[in-house]
């Protein structure tokens, strides 16, 4: 995809509305394993990228926080396991939130902001009793 400007931004594997549906919040792939976040306005502009990361990963997911604070995305640490991370929506350094030796994806704010859900690879299934 180009943008308005004529930069290219790469293929775009997924995208999320910003709850205020003000922004489309967009994350594309360049081909050669590097993925960069990008907002653009509903009104239309160039795309401004907020964080660039590398990862194989074809479609792990995004996802706004409800105070449009930060966009959770999923990428390699250091031991090579895809983490659940979160940079802030206006740009800024990220922020590993899980250090445990499993590959996540599809990372989901709760509504209040308060959580976010993800998916394990771990091939298994589990069921959870939820107890009043």
């Amino acid at each position: 995809m180009r943008s308005p400007s004529g930069d290219q931004v790469g293929e775009i594997s997924i995208a999320e509305w910003s709850p205020d549906s003000q922004q489309l919040v967009f994350e594309a792939d360049d081909g050669s394993g590097t993925k960069a976040v990008y907002v653009v306005a509903l009104t239309g502009g160039i795309p401004q990228k907020i964080h660039e990361f590398e990862s194989e990963q074809a479609f792990s997911g995004i996802s706004v926080s409800p105070d449009l604070e930060w966009v959770a995305y999923i990428a390699p640490a250091g031991q090579g396991h895809l983490q659940l991370w979160r940079v802030p929506m206006a740009g800024g350094e990220p922020e590993q939130l899980t250090f445990d030796p499993t590959d996540k994806a599809h990372p989901a704010y709760s509504p209040q902001g308060d959580r976010i859900a993800f998916t394990l690879f771990n091939y298994e299934s589990i069921f959870w009793l939820l107890e009043p």
